[in-house]
Order: structure tokens, then sequence, then C-alpha cells
């Protein structure tokens, strides 16, 4: 149905491909392959072709348990994993949802949004939607 590796997981290559091909699926697979598009792009947010985890194919498979995974504790730890222990004195690569870290900095130092920063006028509320 995919037309990927099933035994290591489709990566989000694949799934931005099929996704250009489902629209004779039903609404629930369409979703499921959406959330996955999702999960993989910017939850996880590796590399487009490292394939993603059984595990999680399968959990998609339970959408109403899929919509109620606290995909952010998820998408921080994933970042926080990425980030921790990191050689920064070269060139590196953050996974996850790395605009979380973002809007931390530009909290936390006020004098990078004036210089790289483009905030939103009126402070929306939460803060990611600031910038």
């Amino acid at each position: 149905m995919l037309g990927v590796h099933v035994e290591v997981g489709p990566s989000t290559q694949e799934i931005i491909a099929v996704l250009e091909r489902c629209e004779g699926w039903s609404r629930d697979d369409r979703k499921r392959l959406a959330y996955l598009a999702i999960f993989t792009g910017y939850i996880e947010g590796k590399k487009y072709s490292t394939p993603t985890r059984i595990s999680l194919e399968r959990l998609v498979m339970e959408l109403k348990r899929f919509e109620n995974y606290p995909w952010g504790r998820v998408a921080f730890k994933v970042l926080m994993d990425s980030v921790k222990g990191r050689d920064i004195s070269g060139c590196y690569t953050i996974n996850g949802f790395a605009q979380a870290l973002q809007v931390w900095v530009y909290t936390a130092l006020p004098e990078l949004v004036a210089n790289f920063g483009n905030p939103l006028p009126n402070n929306p509320s939460p803060p990611i939607l600031a910038y």
C-alpha cells in the first residue's frame, strides 16, 4: 500500500511521496499518514531519509490513542537529548522541535531578538507564535 520498506519503516521522504498519491484512501488512513509526516518532520525532526520507528507506525493505527499521546513531552525530550552533550566547537545537527529552543533563546536573550528575531506586535501567546 505505501510502497516502502516495511522492516525498517518509511522515511519522511517516502511518507511525503505517498501523501501525493493517497487521494483514494479513507479519511482515517490519510489522517494516519499525515500524523506520521508531522511526527517524523517536526516532532522527531530527523534527516528526511531516516526511517521511522515501527512502534510509531503501530501507535498511529489507533487514532484516538495517537491523538491523546503527550507529543509535546516527546518533542521536548528528543530536542533535549539532541542538545545535551554536544561538542559545539564544530558543526552539528539538532533533532526534534528546534523552534522551541529558538523561542527559549529569544526569551532568555532579548538582545538576539533585536538583531535576529522578527517579533510580531502585541506579544502573541503562546510565545512560539510571537516570532
